[in-house]
């Protein structure tokens, strides 16, 4: 092909490019443009391309192998998998039956694995799907007595429901597997603070602060702060209630510093 046909043909596709990008199209019109894109297109692209991205790498594990346990082999297609299920739920109220079903084909590749468990029960418990994470997380700590968000989310369904039995048994078997588990801790805490023993409660939350970097739940620090601060005031002990409550506040508890305004005197 001639040199400067080539060059000819180069340069129209340049200007045609730089003029499309470059029309003077009114501002508000650029926004109403954008906003029904992010409220309708972005979604129905979203799911259709994590939908065939996620089936397609299933379908390969599953050509690969029909059934296998996930410490059997490389962990690397399935964490791909995983990566691509959280990015769903960042958008959870329109992939919410996409999430179930992509689940759903995991848990039967993988019906052993507590950490595809552990991640489905905590999607079904933020959704309110309480009944349906139940049998999972007492099936991801029967597999993996370890595994400290089960335990915690288990303590959290009982104490949701108000089953002050089952959440102290629950309670105690995490702390004896888990014994720097902060969410069953935190939960603990609560257990003894509506059985109006603020003396025990405040015990735990000490414990609770002492410990919480060595689990690998994090309580936010002025959460933890704040309800030592609860203790104490119902203790009678104000002056010791109020250097916490400062302390939480500091550390953005709005609970807090909303206390600190009403006993400003």
């Amino acid at each position: 092909m001639n040199k400067n046909y080539i060059i000819i043909l180069f340069v129209i596709i340049l200007a045609f490019v730089l003029g499309r990008y470059t029309t003077n199209t009114p501002k508000s019109n650029i926004t109403k443009t954008s906003s029904q894109n992010l409220n309708v297109q972005p979604n129905k692209v979203f799911k259709a391309s994590i939908n065939n991205s996620v089936k397609s790498r299933i379908a390969k594990i599953k050509k690969r192998k029909k059934s296998f346990h996930l410490s059997s082999i490389k962990t690397k297609e399935i964490d791909r998998i995983n990566n691509e299920l959280r990015t769903l739920l960042v958008n959870s109220d329109e992939n919410f039956d996409l999430i179930i079903e992509l689940y759903d084909d995991l848990l039967k590749l993988n019906p052993k694995d507590d950490l595809i468990i552990e991640q489905y029960s905590n999607f079904l418990l933020t959704n309110n799907f309480d009944n349906l994470a139940l049998p999972l997380l007492k099936k991801c700590i029967h597999l993996n007595n370890q595994n400290e968000l089960c335990h915690g989310n288990l303590s959290n369904y009982f104490m949701k429901k108000r089953d002050s039995k089952s959440a102290k048994f629950s309670l105690d078997k995490c702390l004896k597997y888990t014994p720097n588990n902060s969410l069953c801790l935190n939960n603990l805490g609560s257990y003894y603070m509506r059985k109006g023993n603020a003396k025990k409660a405040l015990s735990i939350y000490k414990k609770l602060l002492t410990n919480n970097s060595k689990s690998s739940i994090y309580m936010s620090k002025g959460h933890v702060l704040y309800e030592i601060g609860v203790c104490y005031e119902l203790l009678q002990n104000n002056s010791k209630a109020r250097e916490y409550f400062v302390d939480a506040c500091n550390d953005k508890n709005e609970q807090a510093c909303v206390w600190l305004e009403k006993h400003q005197n």
